[in-house]
């Protein structure tokens, strides 16, 4: 056996280890690397036993620190696994979304589902444990044909299905959640795992668009405005909505048209748009605000006066694509972000735009 084939050591490593292990008797180092590496030219049977046992010594602890090593590298393996699975856990436990696995064989069952199910119908986790059907039972009658059919196996996997609960205390609740298939290894479908995303506050806004759409399509001239102000706000569920029109002489500049405070139209007033959020309407083409709008602009007293804390607006223009003024909603507390919102503003901006327009001529 040699020392040499079990470790990358050099001459003085080997002996002073020997050494070490020996306990410093024997031999000097000289002769015990020549043994170690088998170079030795003439042999001694006393040196030849005390190297011999050298070598064993250190080459057990050679392998028990190698056979060590590996355990660490498995053990911090197997933690790393762990840690990952942990923070798996807690991210599908704190997620804002449902996520869930049912199982249809041998019984059906909810396997798991996670806590947000609390927050969006009031049902928990331990109740959809408890009762397999309390999903058919909460699904909203004219949609329970929708669920069912995925509870039969007959559901069109990895498509997004729109389904309406009934909350714990009797409103309304929208879903749009994808299901897909988990098989077993003979191919049979045994469950279906889903992700389900509360879009309530989507579809009321999209029945306001539609209520925006009658109420102002008839509506023309001075009542325009008023009613279009006053819509957005119940629609956005925001105190404040206004639209204005951009002084025709007066450089940055502009005239409130209407403007909703929430249960009345406020007065109409011209004011200078410079070191407010307005002026950055029309420089960046939108201007919003979820929160703090008070502090961003310290020199607009207005919203001091109206404690206003957040703010969404959009330019209105002309057929021709110049501004001609802007069209916006207000709120005191904060406004969370929703893409859908500023579609629907930049719709009836436009149509306010027509509007103008057609005054003018």
């Amino acid at each position: 056996m040699r020392l040499k084939e079990k470790t990358s050591w050099s001459w003085e490593t080997i002996s002073r280890e020997l050494q070490r292990v020996m306990v410093e008797r024997g031999p000097s180092s000289t002769t015990l690397f020549r043994y170690a590496t088998g170079r030795v030219k003439r042999r001694n049977r006393m040196v030849e036993r005390y190297v011999r046992e050298g070598i064993n010594s250190l080459t057990l602890e050679l392998m028990e620190k190698e056979v060590w090593e590996r355990e660490a590298e498995h053990k911090h393996a197997g933690k790393v696994v762990h840690e990952t699975d942990v923070r798996f856990y807690q991210l599908v436990e704190n997620a804002r979304d449902i996520i869930y696995r049912y199982r249809f064989a041998p019984t059906r069952s909810f396997e798991y589902i996670s806590p947000a199910v609390s927050d969006i119908v009031a049902y928990t986790p331990e109740e959809h444990y408890a009762d397999p059907d309390l999903a058919c039972k909460i699904v909203h009658p004219a949609d329970r044909h929708k669920l069912q059919e995925y509870l039969q196996q007959g559901g069109v996997f990895g498509e997004p299905v729109a389904l309406r609960w009934v909350h714990k205390q009797g409103r309304l609740v929208w879903t749009e959640q994808v299901n897909v298939p988990v098989y077993d290894e003979a191919g049979n479908l045994v469950a279906m795992e889903g992700i389900a995303r509360d879009i309530s506050a989507r579809k009321r806004e999209e029945e306001a668009l539609h209520s925006l759409v009658q109420d102002t399509s008839w509506t023309v001239g001075q009542d325009f405005f008023p009613s279009l102000v006053r819509q957005l706000a119940a629609a956005f569920q925001v105190r404040f909505a206004f639209v204005s029109e951009c002084h025709r002489t007066v450089e940055k500049s502009v005239r409130l048209l209407a403007f909703w405070e929430g249960t009345d139209w406020g007065e109409n007033f011209e004011y200078n748009i410079e070191r407010t959020p307005c002026e950055h309407v029309f420089t960046n083409n939108l201007a919003y605000y979820p929160a703090a709008v008070q502090k961003l602009f310290p020199e607009d007293g207005w919203l001091q006066e109206k404690d206003i804390e957040s703010y969404l607006a959009v330019p209105v223009y002309d057929p021709n694509g110049n501004p001609r003024g802007h069209l916006g909603v207000m709120h005191d507390s904060p406004m969370a972000h929703d893409p859908h919102r500023e579609s629907i503003l930049r719709i009836f901006a436009a149509r306010a735009g027509a509007e103008l327009e057609r005054k003018r001529k």
